[in-house]
């Protein structure tokens, strides 16, 4: 049975395990780098903590969770595709992946640019 930390591949290709947004209930410097991230853009105030981190489910728990909470990308086209409409793993396993889409979402980050070589 393989442990949360084990290579767990998002539907794009993303690494969740060096996510931190997916890191924040096991690993304090993630939750802290996501604290920081949210007071900076006055998403949480300037006393809120970790805690309020854990105790609010503000984290993400990939794509394959309910996605009921807080999901980096709950409404990408990809992620809608792949998971909700074709019920995929990986979007490369689709007849129809779309290059441009996905190279539209890539051009936005180096992080997403590694996806690419993970499919």
């Amino acid at each position: 049975m393989k442990s949360k930390f084990e290579e767990i591949i998002a539907p794009c290709g993303l690494f969740c395990n060096k996510c931190s947004l997916f890191l924040v209930p096991y690993d304090k410097k993630a939750a802290n780098e996501v604290l920081m991230w949210f007071k900076n853009e006055n998403w949480y105030d300037s006393y809120q903590n970790i805690e309020d981190l854990i105790q609010n489910e503000d984290y993400c728990e990939g794509c394959r969770s309910s996605r009921k909470r807080l999901h980096w990308s709950p409404n990408r086209e990809i992620l809608k595709c792949c998971v909700d409409k074709k019920g995929l793993e990986f979007c490369n396993e689709c007849k129809d992946f779309s290059r441009e889409i996905y190279e539209e979402w890539v051009v936005e980050s180096k992080m997403y640019q590694k996806t690419f070589e993970n499919l």
